[in-house]
């Protein structure tokens, strides 16, 4: 049998789960994904992992740290002369989350429970513990921070060995010399592409112009997230004119003030309509005031304007003053 377009697709993409009893079930492999247990109000956490399973180049990088005997070295300065060490293996929040994360790209029609990882965050960050609510960028910034740090304090710990400092020393008790040459180290340790910096890092680029001698300055930032804002899909109302509207006063107010055509609202609509009955038993009274019938945008009048000629319309050359609310 010969299967073209998507009939061959989901012919490559199904398997047999049972080769037993005569009941030939096939499942799509295209459907199946891994769930994740809540934990107690945990949505924040668990949308966090989703996120981060699906993230690109992400897992290979946190593996390639549970790789023993990984040589670095460090440039120095001219008074300082390099150091080479041999780095450990990862951390244990790293691990785990490396661990949970590989669970979660197995594709297995399965429940997983992140309870591991959960208590290794909520020990390192006591906030996200007890079962509240929180915010999802907040935990995500903390659990890549709490990566990075066990990344660098792997070469932090060589620095110490290699000067002949214990990881439990007190820094007031160390040589002003010998505390400043683990402080350069330490910087250009920090100045490593360290993890997850090697996945999400990314540079803003801010350009500042002198508008008196046109220079300008570029201004670079480092970040691992950027936080956009969400775009309302609904379309605003554009400005439109009825009948009984002045031209010539409030022509020029709302020029270009439209929206490309698009659609008021029905709420609109009918609000625009309640106004023009108003405004047509205003008239039928003798008095025709000067208002703005679209958009739900209202200007009260505040200054003398010239009356009505016999057109109906207002003068050429009447002022209006008003607010617009």
């Amino acid at each position: 049998m010969h299967f073209g377009g998507l009939g061959r697709l989901m012919c490559h993409s199904i398997f047999w789960l049972s080769e037993e009893s005569n009941r030939k079930l096939l499942v799509p492999t295209l459907l199946i994904s891994l769930g994740l247990c809540n934990l107690g109000n945990t949505c924040f956490f668990n949308a966090v992992l989703q996120c981060l399973a699906r993230t690109p180049f992400l897992l290979p990088v946190l593996q390639e740290l549970n790789k023993p005997g990984q040589k670095f070295t460090l440039p120095g300065t001219d008074e300082l002369p390099p150091l080479e060490g041999t780095l450990s293996k990862w951390g244990s929040l790293t691990e785990i989350l490396a661990s949970t994360l590989e669970e979660l790209s197995s594709n297995k029609p399965e429940v997983l429970n992140p309870h591991k990882l959960l208590a290794k965050v909520t020990q390192r960050c006591p906030q996200f513990a007890g079962g509240d609510q929180h915010d999802s960028h907040e935990l995500l910034r903390h659990l890549l921070e709490g990566v990075r740090t066990e990344d660098l304090k792997r070469y932090q710990t060589i620095i110490l060995h290699t000067l002949g400092l214990s990881e439990k020393c007190n820094p007031s008790q160390v040589e002003k010399d010998l505390c400043n040459k683990v402080k350069v180290y330490g910087r250009q340790a920090a100045e490593q592409l360290l993890v997850p910096e090697q996945v999400f890092r990314g540079y803003l680029v801010s350009t500042v112009e002198c508008q008196d001698c046109l220079h300008t300055s570029n201004r670079v930032e480092s970040f691992l997230d950027l936080s956009l804002p969400v775009i309302a899909d609904k379309p605003q109302p554009p400005v439109m004119r009825r009948k009984g509207s002045t031209k010539e006063c409030s022509g020029e107010l709302f020029e270009g003030a439209t929206t490309g055509g698009q659609q008021p609202s029905k709420y609109q609509v009918k609000k625009d309509r309640k106004q023009a009955r108003k405004g047509r038993k205003k008239q039928q009274k003798g008095f025709s005031p000067l208002e703005d019938t679209t958009a739900g945008t209202v200007i009260s009048e505040e200054g003398d304007a010239r009356p009505p000629d016999e057109s109906g319309e207002l003068g050429k050359n009447c002022s209006a003053k008003g607010k617009i609310y």
